[in-house]
């Protein structure tokens, strides 16, 4: 007799790749969605199946910064169905946080979400393409704007028409975005 297949001792192995390896959301954006995508081609078992998801702090923490996820159930998995998606709430603490660049300007904050197989399994998750970075840029109040005037004098006379002015405003926020 040939030996037959077991998927509980021998397990499938999945290749499992992210829509995206790199999120960029803002604080108070609410949310941020990572999508999960079987990528081997065919399907690795006859079986629906899921994975699981956690957060793992870096520049950002949860609670802070994110709420972090603990070995969340994402799936089921099907032959048909080979692309599912988990959202990160995303806090608005309303705090300026966190280091500055050389122009004074706060750094983004990154924390990673990670995505593995249930223990027991019959489907063994592989490839660099699963975990995803995101990175949280702080809230628009905590950018600095610099307002300046185009000339350091005007000068008008009671008579003239109206004066105008000119008056500058520089912010990354419209930069970055």
């Amino acid at each position: 007799h040939p030996e037959l297949f077991s998927p509980s001792s021998h397990p499938a192995s999945v290749e499992v790749g992210l829509e995206q390896q790199s999120f960029t959301t803002y604080e108070g954006a609410g949310s941020t969605e990572v999508c999960v995508r079987i990528e081997r081609g065919g399907f690795p078992t006859t079986q629906p199946f899921s994975l699981l998801v956690s957060t793992q702090d870096a520049s950002a923490t949860a609670p802070s910064d994110y709420l972090a996820l603990s070995d969340v159930v994402i799936g089921p998995f099907t032959a048909s169905n080979t692309v599912q998606c988990f959202s990160v709430t995303i806090v608005r603490d309303a705090v300026c946080e966190g280091e500055v660049d050389e122009e004074g300007y706060p750094r983004p904050e990154v924390f990673s979400a990670i995505v593995r197989s249930e223990e027991g399994s019959s489907v063994e998750v592989r490839g660099s393409s699963s975990v995803a970075t995101i990175t949280i840029e702080e809230a628009a109040e905590c950018i600095p704007v610099v307002v300046g005037f185009d000339q350091v004098s005007y000068t008008a006379r009671e008579t003239d028409e109206p004066l105008g002015v000119v008056v500058n405003v520089s912010s990354p926020v419209v930069l970055r975005r």
